[in-house]
């Protein structure tokens, strides 16, 4: 092993270096490098490795002082002398499967960085969740479509550099996707694409059909509904787009396919809805009034597609007469979860009155699913109660949960059995 005088003395008289150790690395540990980098045994370009090592060790010498240098001249004799990389790759490129799976990861992590999941784009307009991407989504269908460029391609590859090049620069051609793209790869019937469309399906349609049975007031089925929609919508979807049996309205960005979807949950949920609207839940499944939706300005921005008919005020003490059998508890606390859950009933104010703040206990706790240190948190927002009486204002919630529950099925009884209830009309609820 030459020391760092004997390479410089090398260099100034022109003694050619054998790169057995230059700057401490070793020749067989710049090609380890490389075969760790471009998989060289796994691609099949590599049988015995210490003989390709020995051969390369006893092949190359540099005339150069530059590391850089004669690490580029080994190189070049490694891939172009001693592997004969071109030839192997003109070889293979179409029957080696190794070497198509190897670069199918490569391009996939590849494209992955670029993305790093920003939401810019296509993405943005989507206003696609956390994990989803359409705009930078890598689907084998869109690999084999490079892959068959590359292996059509009459350029000679000296290098996995220069292989790299090629896959990185076509997919550049493709990435970011607009939402034509995607449309494009949906058509075509692509698993991989479908398979994001379902997940985005199924995130957009729980909104969607959250924010629709709040504005109906009636939650009746909710998770089954909302699991449904999603089916339905998907299915609507590759109906369209895959079996062409219904002219499909054009995207000219991915605002206009949100909402799209958004369009298409809503009649889904519709349709649902009155399928089962006869059906009721028992109070203790209390279906959730959350709309799963924070954001209000996007809900502005969709506002076209949630308007609903506001229903006229209730003046007609018959319309909503209290037709129901006191003696099953069932009917009784059925009877008050639809009560509760209309903003807009008209019994509604004398059910809850005198006892509001413990209906809104029950309604935290039972439909929007608060622990009761949160709804005593939220009750004292900025304040600080202290220990001690936070701790005794989370067991009085608990003892209120327990006990407005039959509170308000003994007065729904009375007020069945007194029938001589006058509706309250163009009153709001303090709930």
């Amino acid at each position: 092993m030459l020391s760092l005088s004997g390479i410089l003395f090398c260099a100034l008289s022109s003694v050619p270096i054998r790169l057995r150790a230059v700057s401490g690395i070793h020749v067989g540990e710049i090609l380890l490098k490389e075969e760790e980098k471009h998989r060289l045994k796994y691609i099949g370009i590599i049988d015995n490795w210490a003989d390709i090592v020995s051969s390369t060790e006893n092949a190359f010498v540099c005339y150069e002082a530059s590391y850089t240098n004669c690490k580029n001249r080994l190189l070049h004799l490694f891939y172009n002398s001693i592997l004969d990389y071109g030839k192997f790759i003109r070889d293979g490129k179409v029957s080696n499967y190794n070497l198509k799976l190897h670069h199918f990861r490569k391009t996939g992590t590849y494209v992955s960085g670029l993305n790093n999941m920003r939401k810019d784009g296509l993405d943005k307009e989507l206003k696609t969740p956390a994990g989803i991407t359409f705009a930078w989504h890598f689907s084998n269908l869109i690999y084999d479509e490079i892959y068959e460029l590359f292996c059509r391609s009459d350029r000679i590859f000296g290098t996995p550099e220069e292989t790299d090049d090629f896959f990185f620069g076509e997919s550049k051609n493709v990435y970011p996707m607009d939402i034509n793209g995607v449309v494009k790869r949906l058509t075509a019937d692509d698993a991989s694409f479908w398979d994001v469309c379902a997940r985005y399906i199924r995130d957009l349609s729980r909104k969607v059909v959250g924010y629709f049975l709040q504005r109906s007031d009636d939650h009746g089925f909710s998770d089954l509904i909302k699991d449904q929609t999603w089916t339905d919508a998907y299915m609507a979807l590759r109906y369209c787009l895959v079996e062409k049996n219904e002219n499909l309205p054009k995207f000219e960005n991915g605002n206009d396919f949100r909402n799209y979807l958004i369009k298409v949950c809503k009649y889904q949920a519709g349709n649902i809805q009155r399928k089962y609207m006869h059906k009721n839940e028992y109070i203790e499944d209390l279906p959730s009034m959350r709309s799963d939706y924070n954001d209000e300005e996007e809900w502005e921005t969709d506002a076209r597609f949630f308007e609903e008919e506001k229903p006229d005020a209730v003046t007609d003490s018959e319309t909503y007469e209290l037709d129901i059998n006191t003696d099953n508890p069932y009917e009784v606390a059925n009877a008050v979860s639809i009560i509760l859950l209309n903003s807009n009933h008209p019994f509604r104010p004398a059910l809850v009155n005198g006892i509001e703040d413990k209906v809104r206990i029950l309604i935290d706790k039972a439909t929007n699913g608060m622990s009761y240190n949160d709804i005593i948190s939220e009750q004292y927002d900025e304040l600080n109660p202290g220990e001690e009486k936070f701790r005794h204002a989370v067991v009085k919630a608990r003892k209120d949960y327990e006990r407005v529950r039959k509170t308000l099925c003994n007065r729904l009884k009375d007020l069945v059995k007194e029938k001589t209830m006058t509706p309250v009309t163009n009153q709001t609820s303090p709930i």
